[in-house]
């Protein structure tokens, strides 16, 4: 079976994670794996090409120059009326650049099957670029869409030109369903793999740790949507009521730092709250915490849930859309889920966990048992099964 894979660019973030997770499953199954990347970022920081599966040929639609050229653009577009035309106007160009380079590798190469892994056709699509092109596409739909009124257009006219859609989570199935007027057999759900094994392989490197202080512990980009003011808030509420001598860790960077850093000092945390920014292998760190604690307001996932639980590490998470509560069991079965922004109900449970050994460890045992549904192994047999099913040979 020959895949050929679009995707916006090859950086160290979630989706591109799932990516490098997909591609070593596909190269397993004995697929024949092309990449369609549209921004060349190999100069860039924190770029992952190195850890692709060898022998994958890969397109870029723009080089490194024209990459970070775009990328510019499209980040400054905000800073005055100028560099909104500028934006504009080479977004135009970058439009056509991106359908010409499509067609060309599409019409100058069979497939089986195309992925759409970030919704880079989705434009394309809906235009009827792909009018001609008889192979059928499939989006994998990492997050919830957007519902107002404008959104509701835009992809009620795009997504039913897709053969199928994969949603990572029964809650996003039913809201593509219900929102988009998808048929149901348009959709399928197949949540996203972890590499178990490789986890718990990660987790036992040798680590400088700064402190030896019992932690709680939170992986998160630092964005906004994350919840993480909030979560600072419910720890300084446990340092203050509950007498808690945790410290917290947050691993992750983002633009949202400067704002946590206020935060922290609001609270008078700095000797007790650490932002340890991004890191290549936080695994340890994550096996060494006593509770995941987990506050973001919306999530496709929440593949790091399932990391922690992977790792026998306790999980309280808000309760919000989608995820949490199909890793977690709407009854709490695996982990402790929380009404979104009920700070007291949060300090309660981590309390609860931190002082019953019993119900700590009832809960790192169903989460090793809960993690192993979003095993490599399981959700191979299920992508393998879903493709097969589409390509008949």
């Amino acid at each position: 079976m020959k895949l050929i894979i679009f995707n916006q660019w090859l950086v160290i973030g979630g989706i591109e994670k799932v990516l490098l997770s997909y591609l070593s499953i596909f190269r397993q199954l004995g697929y024949d794996i092309e990449l369609a990347i549209t921004y060349n970022v190999d100069a860039f920081p924190k770029h992952f090409q190195n850890e692709l599966p060898s022998g994958i040929k890969t397109y870029f639609c723009l080089s490194d120059t024209d990459s970070k050229y775009f990328l510019d653009i499209r980040e400054n577009k905000k800073n005055s009326l100028k560099s909104k035309l500028r934006y504009e106007y080479n977004r135009i160009i970058l439009d056509r650049k991106y359908k010409n380079f499509c067609l060309n590798i599409l019409n100058h190469n069979n497939y089986d099957l195309i992925i759409d892994f970030s919704g880079s056709l989705l434009k394309l699509l809906s235009n009827n670029t792909f009018k001609n092109i008889n192979t059928p596409i499939i989006r994998w739909n990492h997050s919830q869409i957007p519902t107002d009124k404008k959104s509701l257009k835009k992809y009620q006219k795009s997504l039913p030109k897709y053969h199928k859609i994969i949603a990572i989570c029964e809650e996003m199935n039913n809201n593509l369903i219900k929102y988009f007027n998808l048929p149901k057999n348009k959709v399928i759900t197949i949540s996203n793999p972890i590499n178990i094994k490789t986890i718990a392989q990660k987790s036992q490197i040798k680590t400088e740790c700064k402190y030896n202080d019992k932690y709680l512990i939170i992986i998160s980009r630092l964005v906004e949507g994350k919840g993480l003011s909030e979560l600072i808030e419910i720890y300084a509420k446990l340092k203050e009521e509950k007498g808690i001598q945790h410290k917290l860790c947050i691993i992750g960077d983002g633009y949202y730092k400067n704002k946590l850093e206020s935060t922290i000092q609001h609270y008078h945390l700095s000797n007790d709250c650490y932002l340890l920014g991004e890191m290549d292998n936080p695994y340890p760190y994550l096996k060494n915490a006593d509770v995941f604690v987990f506050t973001s307001e919306s999530e496709g996932l929440g593949m790091v849930l399932i990391e922690s639980m992977a790792l026998g590490i306790p999980v309280v998470a808000m309760d919000c859309p989608t995820g949490p509560k199909e890793i977690l069991g709407s009854n709490s079965e695996y982990g402790k889920l929380i009404p979104m922004h009920n700070k007291s109900l949060f300090c309660d449970v981590v309390i609860e966990l931190l002082e019953n050994k019993t119900l700590w460890h009832h809960y790192s045992q169903q989460g090793l048992l809960r993690s192993q549904d979003f095993s490599t192994e399981v959700i191979s047999r299920k992508i393998d099964l879903f493709f097969k099913t589409i390509v008949k040979r």
